[in-house]
C-alpha cells in the first residue's frame, strides 16, 4: 500500500574490487502462500564474494553470496 517503497539495496564485493551493484526499485507483490512482500532485482556484476544489505524503515538485512566464475 505504500505508494513510493523505502526498501533500499545496496552491495559490496568483499573478496577484491568490482563495480557496485545495480538494483531496481522496489515494488510491491502477494502470494497466497507468503501473503504481501516486496520485491527488487539485483544485477550483481561479476564472480567473487558479495555482502548484499537492504534496508527498511530503520532496519537492517545483509547476507553474503558466492558467485562463481
Amino acid at each position: 500500500t505504500e505508494p513510493q517503497k523505502q526498501l533500499m539495496v545496496n552491495g559490496r564485493r568483499i573478496d577484491g574490487s568490482a563495480p557496485p551493484l545495480v538494483t531496481s526499485t522496489a515494488t510491491n507483490a502477494f502470494g497466497q502462500d507468503i501473503g504481501s512482500a516486496m520485491l527488487t532485482g539485483i544485477g550483481i556484476p561479476g564472480a567473487g564474494c558479495w555482502e548484499i544489505t537492504g534496508y527498511l524503515r530503520g532496519a537492517a538485512l545483509s547476507f553474503v553470496v558466492w558467485l562463481p566464475a
